[in-house]
């Protein structure tokens, strides 16, 4: 993770996708040191400069993440969803 700026609640990085897929919309925990210190979720992606619905594995990309925590570069994103029943 590479942060990039601050705008409100709102925060810039670059990243990579080592693992499977992320969405616009979808949450996401905040691990530091192997301990999740928050969550946030995905407020838009960007790919070579283009905005898009979603990046797969191996696929840099930018992030405008939604959450409270200041990000800091070698944070890990994880993508989560919660379901009712």
């Amino acid at each position: 993770l590479k942060f990039f700026s601050v705008a409100g609640k709102s925060q810039v990085v670059g990243a990579r996708a080592d693992k499977g897929k992320m969405s616009v919309g979808e949450k996401v925990k905040i691990e530091r040191n192997a301990e999740v210190i928050g969550e946030g979720a995905i407020l838009e992606l960007q790919r070579d400069k283009v905005e898009v619905k979603s990046v797969s594995e191996s696929s840099e990309f930018g992030a405008k993440i939604k959450t409270e925590i200041p990000l800091k570069a070698g944070d890990i994103l994880k993508v989560f969803s919660i379901s009712l029943k």
